[in-house]
């Protein structure tokens, strides 16, 4: 999830021209992003200059750690088949 740091923002709009979900609207000169229709790609906190767009995390702490451990798992798993197989090549 993200969120705008109205602070910051300066209404250029070219995060709302880049989100390829439509998820940014412009009000009152400032970005708003509807969360609903946010696919979360990180173009729009790429592109803005003011570095006004920020990732949140909504949730539960110890569900994030639980996600954090499981990908490292699989990163290990990965790591480890990559490694077999250019062995095998080498």
């Amino acid at each position: 999830m993200f969120q705008v740091r109205e602070e910051l923002c300066t209404g250029c709009g070219l995060c709302a021209r880049v989100c390829p979900s439509g998820a940014i609207t412009l009000a009152f000169r400032k970005a708003r992003i509807a969360p609903e229709r946010c696919i979360g790609c990180q173009v729009c906190q790429s592109v803005c200059p003011n570095r006004a767009i920020q990732q949140i995390y909504v949730g539960d702490l110890e569900e994030l750690r639980g996600r954090l451990a499981q990908l490292s798992q699989r990163i290990q798993w990965v790591s480890g088949r990559l490694n077999s197989l250019t062995r095998r090549r080498g």
